[in-house]
């Protein structure tokens, strides 16, 4: 699993999982290929709308990196 290769700690890497969902919910219909970085920071831009801390935000996009890293 890539989460583990990049040393993220096994408590946390639900969480860099749910914020791929969150983000892959936030793009339909769209698919991930179609995804770029405009969306990613739009996401980001929306999940601190909502409130979310900066280390949510940190979080959210170090998960991103990996998933769209580990996907292509």
């Amino acid at each position: 699993m890539a989460l583990k290769q990049r040393g993220v700690e096994p408590r946390f890497q639900d969480y860099y999982r749910t914020w791929v969902w969150g983000f892959l919910s936030f793009i339909k219909p769209r698919k991930f290929e179609e995804a770029g970085k405009d969306d990613v920071r739009l996401f980001l831009e929306r999940l601190s709308g909502e409130g979310k801390k900066e280390w949510q935000l940190r979080q959210t996009e170090e998960g991103l990196r990996v998933f769209f890293q580990d996907v292509e």
